[in-house]
């Protein structure tokens, strides 16, 4: 989720960066390809399909910069999750919780009720991928 979504917002940010000159299928095809593979989302030899593939996106068309509230949203799961391996129970009791919430409460005021960490830098990002990369890799 954080590389294909932290690739969709670099393609959205270098997209509406272009002159309007060069907004053709060809060169955001070819950007697309570029970040998917920086990011890691396609391998090197996928020139077909992987430079092709944003036009699935309905996001970037219909609302675009939606996509970083996918990565946003992600973190208090995130969170949950951690609160569970380092004391089975703590996550679930996060998750009830948090399904038994006020409708009436913000997004934040949501995730500050319910005892997680509303903030969400980059530093907190990439740590948060650091270690999902450890626990997936041992």
């Amino acid at each position: 989720l954080y590389a294909e979504q932290g690739a969709y917002n670099a393609f959205e940010e270098a997209v509406y960066s272009l002159p309007e000159s060069e907004l053709t299928v060809e060169r955001l095809n070819r950007l697309y390809h570029d970040i998917s593979l920086e990011y890691g989302i396609i391998s090197e030899g996928d020139d077909d399909y992987g430079g092709k593939s944003w036009i699935d996106v309905y996001h970037f068309f219909s609302n675009p910069y939606y996509i970083v509230s996918y990565i946003v949203a992600a973190d208090p799961a995130y969170q949950i999750f951690r609160l569970e391996l380092e004391n089975p129970g703590d996550g679930v009791s996060a998750f009830l919780a948090l399904a038994d919430r006020s409708w009436d409460d913000t997004y934040l005021e949501t995730i500050e009720n319910i005892g997680l960490d509303a903030s969400f830098t980059s530093d907190k990002a990439a740590g948060i991928i650091g270690s999902l990369n450890d626990y997936f890799m041992q």
